[in-house]
């Protein structure tokens, strides 16, 4: 997806970041299947802030009126993306079934189950389109798809790069915010280092207020911010299974991948993981393990 005044026919020329001869410098990959670094994720909240707080601030002036020959208007439009309907999301049903039976060998309490259940049938959605435009007070343009495979850094891990804006669109800004942290983090880091987070996204964003025309304390930015939390739970349901999945039968370009995959989820999740296990595979069963535990203690599988 390419913001454009129309369609034209030609080359797009892209830039091989890896490239030793870069006249920057070459940057490097971050391993995705690792929980990201504090000092990585520091790198990622700023830059967050810096796009969010930019691109809010020309939605709120338009100066220049004109991008790329789009005004705010036509820009949104090109921009829009598919809200989904609820029967969209069946696909991962096969998650929540998995999991209410290997929850119950493991003898988890019953009220964990229940609440698991409840959240499938009335939450899951509802978190997922709750950074919608609809829904915010706050709009911007987003990301999309901000996770820890979709940044470069360079050599010193100083600087970092984002890349893959094909889902770049308008949303609540906290959609960023919470899907990095639910796809590339695990809860004992977000224990550990959420205010870190937050202290960080705010000291930059902040500094836009004024050309953005809002004030926010850092006090309101939290509560704002963790209105959407439940965005990143509904989140980590859906890409922690196809980030950390290495499977090309389990992918979504096709209707057989997609059927593979709902298959898997339903039978994988089903019962506590063997020792002989891929490692991925029991890396992906701890963190949505670890997903519903935490989910449940914070009152977020219940419906808002």
């Amino acid at each position: 997806m390419m913001v454009a005044e129309k369609v034209d026919k030609g080359f797009l020329i892209m830039e091989d970041l890896k490239d030793p001869q870069r006249p920057q410098g070459p940057l490097k990959e971050l391993n995705k299947n690792a929980i990201c670094p504090l000092h990585i994720a520091k790198l990622v909240m700023t830059k967050l802030a810096i796009f969010h707080a930019v691109w809010l601030s020309w939605l709120k002036n338009q100066d220049p009126p004109i991008i790329a020959g789009l005004n705010k208007g036509q820009l949104i439009e090109t921009l829009n993306y598919y809200l989904g309907k609820k029967s969209d999301v069946k696909i991962w049903k096969g998650i929540f079934t998995g999991f209410e039976k290997q929850l119950t060998i493991l003898e988890r309490p019953p009220e964990l189950i229940q609440a698991l259940k409840a959240y499938w049938k009335n939450g899951f959605y509802e978190n997922f389109v709750s950074c919608f435009p609809q829904s915010s007070k706050y709009v911007t343009l987003i990301h999309g798809d901000a996770w820890i495979n979709n940044f470069f850094v360079n050599n010193d891990e100083t600087e970092i790069t984002f890349v893959d804006f094909q889902l770049m669109q308008t949303s609540h800004p906290a959609r960023d915010f919470w899907y990095f942290l639910y796809a590339s983090t695990d809860s004992e880091w977000r224990k550990n280092h959420l205010e870190t987070c937050f202290e960080t996204y705010y000291e930059t964003f902040s500094k836009y207020f004024t050309q953005a025309n809002i004030s926010m304390t850092y006090g309101d930015f939290k509560k704002e911010f963790n209105s959407k939390r439940g965005f990143g739970v509904s989140m980590g349901f859906m890409v922690i299974p196809i980030m950390l999945n290495d499977n090309p039968e389990l992918n979504f370009s096709e209707i057989k991948g997609i059927r593979n995959m709902r298959k898997f989820f339903k039978e994988t999740f089903a019962k506590p993981m063997d020792e002989n296990e891929a490692e991925n595979i029991k890396e992906m069963n701890r963190r949505l393990l670890d997903l519903i535990e935490e989910s449940h203690e914070l009152g977020l599988l219940v419906p808002k």
